[in-house]
């Protein structure tokens, strides 16, 4: 007992730490401690004071679901057009590829004019200008080749060019166009910027929009919240807070309008197919009119008699059937014969041409659809991608299922057609126990009358055609955007 005591007295014992023996220790290196507190401070600052911020701008989009978002209340009023309703659902996955695509991103670097970089040499690091912030414009006219140079300012005048060794290469006027061996530019004072006194130099960096659709490509970030969800959040890392704001609207400034252009190549198409079709109608109803008047001239007829006119009448009703089968089967023949010319699966399909058989309008819109996806997607992906493989493999399933229903239809319109002109032949008795000239002249208004219908409803088409074109609903909708820092300061 008395061994297991002693035993805990000695542990006790040792486990005892005299504090100020271990503080004597170490303070005769105290000017250390101090020298080295002051230099992480001057560190810090220094770093604080002139490393490059970095921002994190993010927007978050809701694309547009199209067999789900139904009818805005303005556009309600066409409803009963059929130019409105009606697509597919868009895949986010598609539409995060769209958006990503080198062509959206070469066409937000076009319209920011990104190919320009400006610079301010600061006391460490150089501090890119953009905006209000750049006191110079700078247009270039002519591209050669990609360079850097620096640009002194003089006065409200005059400039002078110096090369990146800023040795002077020529003096210049402001507004003035300068041909160099780099391409031809004019620079301008910026109207927005006043302070010359701190700014006189500034550097210019001229970059190829290949190699700028790489960049950001890869600083860029855009991805779905959740699998197969439509809302996509966009975000992009940038020493330039406005730069990137600017670059993430215009991204979706340009996606949307890229889908308001792939809608309108449809009803382009349909616009295209009715103006031709209208110049040719147009020459035979002009000829058939002639007819008419001329018959009636030759053969000094002003009226005809009431045995005649219900004669008229009751061939009116049966030409109204003839229009509109007529109508359904020339139109029937031009998209088959337009399938038949579209088998590089690139070019789109007239549609809302009002065919009676529902469901042939909607495999053309179909069609149409899968058409414009697969031509956005090719715009960035290679022959071999799998998503565009199976486009493919989709189109020309649906057309040759098309080809198949609209085949039907015409014998289906040509039968009918058949059938209606029969019967009015009918009427050939009662018509044969006419005068002369009435019954010539009864042939004559008759086919006036179809030409007439038939021109009457491609006019009709085509306003409904026009107010597609002129509807532009964008793709995406913006419903959220932050800006916040991700370094150790901002300004």
């Amino acid at each position: 007992m008395k061994s297991i005591e002693e035993n805990n007295h000695l542990n006790i014992k040792e486990e005892e730490i005299n504090i100020r023996e271990e503080i004597q220790k170490y303070s005769y290196y105290w000017r250390f401690f101090i020298f080295g507190g002051l230099i992480s401070l001057f560190l810090g600052f220094v770093y604080l004071r002139y490393t490059t911020p970095t921002y994190a701008v993010d927007a978050t989009i809701m694309i547009k679901d199209n067999k789900q978002s139904g009818i805005s209340t303005e556009l309600a009023a066409f409803e009963d057009l059929g130019i409105l309703g009606g697509g597919a659902a868009n895949n986010p996955e598609n539409e995060i590829e769209i958006i990503k695509s080198r062509k959206i991103v070469g066409r937000v670097i076009d319209s920011l004019n990104l190919g320009l970089s400006y610079f301010r040499e600061g006391r460490i690091r150089e501090v890119e200008l953009y905006g209000k912030t750049n006191p110079i414009i700078f247009d270039l006219m002519l591209k050669e080749r990609d360079t850097s140079f620096v640009i002194s300012i003089l006065d409200n005048k005059n400039y002078k060019i110096l090369n990146s060794d800023k040795e002077l290469v020529s003096n210049h006027l402001f507004g003035d166009i300068v041909k160099t061996e780099f391409g031809a530019f004019r620079v301008n004072l910026n109207q927005f910027f006043n302070d010359l006194v701190d700014k006189k130099e500034v550097r210019i960096a001229i970059n190829s929009r290949n190699v700028l659709i790489d960049y950001y490509l890869k600083k860029m970030d855009i991805s779905a919240i959740e699998d197969l969800s439509p809302v996509i959040k966009l975000k992009i890392n940038t020493s330039v807070r406005e730069k990137g704001e600017d670059f993430l609207n215009e991204l979706i400034t340009q996606y949307n309008l890229d889908g308001i252009n792939d809608e309108n190549l449809v009803s382009q198409k349909t616009m295209s197919f009715i103006d031709s079709r209208l110049v040719a109608i147009g020459k035979s109803l002009k000829i058939v009119e002639d007819d008419v008047k001329n018959y009636k001239v030759d053969n000094n007829i002003t009226g005809l008699s009431s045995e005649a006119e219900l004669t008229l009448e009751v061939f009116s009703e049966s030409t109204q059937d003839l229009v509109k089968i007529k109508t359904e089967l020339e139109l029937a023949n031009w998209v088959k014969q337009s399938l038949n010319n579209s088998l590089n699966q690139d070019e789109t399909l007239p549609q809302n041409l009002g065919f009676s058989d529902a469901a042939i309008a909607s495999s053309i819109q179909n069609y149409n659809i899968l058409v414009l996806e697969k031509n956005r997607l090719a715009a960035n992906a290679g022959k071999k991608n799998p998503l565009l493989r199976q486009y493919i493999i989709q189109i020309n399933a649906v057309r040759a299922s098309l080809e198949k229903s609209i085949s039907n239809l015409i014998i289906s319109l040509e039968i009918k057609f058949n059938q209606i002109r029969t019967e009015s032949l009918k009427l050939n008795t009662k018509i044969a126990s006419l005068p002369y000239l009435e019954r010539q002249f009864i042939d004559i208004a008759r086919e006036q009358e179809i030409i007439a219908g038939l021109y009457s409803y491609l006019l009709k088409k085509r306003e409904e055609t026009s107010i597609s074109l002129a509807i532009t609903v964008p793709n995406a909708k913006i419903i959220d955007r932050s800006l916040r820092c991700i370094s150790a300061h901002c300004t």
